[in-house]
């Protein structure tokens, strides 16, 4: 495997270009796996890159699951790609500077049969900004949606399909309705109890999805989008490069958003998020 490091910049403004031609690159090879994640800024600590190791497992399982396999390097892949993130890392700081307190550093790490490719590009920090977003209902489903892999067809229509609606992002349901993941993102809701519930129908089991189910007391249900429209007290999203991002309204109905119990669980994940931090100021 002979590892080819991407170090780009941009402006931050958007993240669907760069999905557009991270597509455009990557779709010559239909077998590649991916992941992406953003540093965090620690008042005391510095820049993060939380749970980083979760995102690699996650790659690694990923790319076994697609037989991405290499007899040399397969055993010890995970110290391998880790060892490459941060030498691409030292590399970044050698010909720019490391984000300010108000960017971070969002890495996209890709594993195909003929190597590892690391993207790092520096873009203004969303982390648990409260920013909220609205969805738009689009009725597909991702190939092999357990597996983050390069075919992001389904993720590029519905995001486009949201945007030339107006909304930040695409609710992607089944045909009969059934709530499955947004376009780049998994979906929570709570129910007039305040109980907290999310979808696996049909989805990619995401980093932040699986540290909230850890630290609350998650419930996986099937349900309609008209249900959820309907008895949803408050509707959130996850993101791997962003956190947690409340719901503002789906398919232009506003939904309640409960400020405390969106405070509740960020400070329910925030342990673990930080203990399972790798820090970028170390051999950088």
């Amino acid at each position: 495997m002979n590892p080819v490091s991407h170090i780009t910049l941009s402006d931050g403004k958007t993240n669907r270009a760069i999905n557009k031609n991270f597509s455009l690159v990557s779709n010559t090879d239909r077998s590649a796996v991916f992941t992406t994640f953003s540093s965090f800024y620690h008042p005391w600590k510095g820049h993060l890159l939380p749970l980083f190791e979760r995102h690699l497992e996650r790659l690694v399982s990923g790319s076994r699951e697609m037989k991405i396999l290499n007899s040399s390097l397969d055993e010890h892949k995970e110290d391998y790609i880790r060892a490459r993130l941060l030498a691409a890392c030292q590399d970044y700081k050698n010909k720019h500077q490391l984000p300010d307190p108000s960017q971070c550093l969002k890495a996209r790490l890709v594993i195909s049969p003929s190597g590892l490719e690391i993207y790092l590009t520096a873009v203004e920090s969303h982390w648990f900004t409260q920013t909220p977003v609205s969805l738009v209902t689009y009725s597909e489903t991702r190939p092999n949606p357990e597996v983050k892999h390069v075919n992001l067809e389904v993720n590029l229509r519905a995001a486009d399909f949201a945007s030339k609606k107006g909304a930040d992002h695409a609710l992607l349901v089944t045909d009969q309705g059934l709530v499955q993941e947004c376009d780049w993102a998994n979906i929570f809701w709570h129910d007039s109890e305040n109980n907290l519930f999310s979808s696996k129908l049909n989805s990619l089991p995401g980093i932040i999805q699986q540290l909230v189910a850890r630290s609350n007391q998650l419930q996986w249900a099937q349900v309609h989008y008209h249900e959820l429209l309907e008895g949803a007290h408050t509707i959130f999203i996850s993101k791997g490069t962003t956190g947690l991002n409340p719901v503002s309204e789906i398919n232009d109905m506003s939904i309640k958003f409960d400020k405390s119990l969106y405070q509740d669980i960020v400070e329910r994940l925030m342990p673990e998020f930080l203990d399972t931090a790798t820090s970028l100021e170390i051999k950088i």
